[in-house]
């Protein structure tokens, strides 16, 4: 979600013992797919940890789950298939105690500054309603991970 618009801020909300909160944290940058609603059954591969990476050379992954990704020097990967996507640095981290603990909360909000976003081709062709891209709505799902 957008948290403010200068500068441009998102946040997102990671499992605490998660690898992609391991790997933002290691990393300090973070990537937003937005995908098509055509695109739904997709995000299902991803609810669960990703466990099937492909790499070339030392360390830049070409799909993550067999889905494909771009993932350019210095920035982390980002779906193929996306319509639109943001490139975050990482700017602030909450996590919360939760009674049992430093740190023993479910969550971390992570706030992220938009260093880089675009767009493809196919966010054109996209019905201009605005369920044209993808919502939690559309997955029948109220958590994805």
């Amino acid at each position: 979600m957008q948290v403010a618009t200068t500068p441009k801020l998102v946040a997102v909300s990671l499992e605490s013992g998660s690898l992609t909160r391991e790997l933002i944290a290691e990393g300090g940058s973070f990537s937003v797919s937005l995908l098509a609603r055509s695109d739904r059954a997709l995000v299902r591969r991803f609810v669960k940890p990703v466990r099937d990476v492909e790499v070339v050379g030392a360390s830049a992954a070409t799909s993550l789950q067999g889905e494909p990704v771009v993932e350019r020097e210095g920035e982390p990967p980002r779906l193929t298939a996306a319509v639109a996507w943001l490139i975050c640095s990482v700017r602030s981290e909450q996590e919360w105690d939760a009674g049992e603990g430093p740190g023993s909360g479910s969550h971390v909000l992570v706030v992220g500054e938009v260093i880089a976003a675009g767009e493809t081709d196919r966010l054109a062709l996209l019905d201009d309603s605005d369920d044209a891209v993808l919502s939690m709505r559309d997955t029948r799902m109220n958590y994805g991970g």
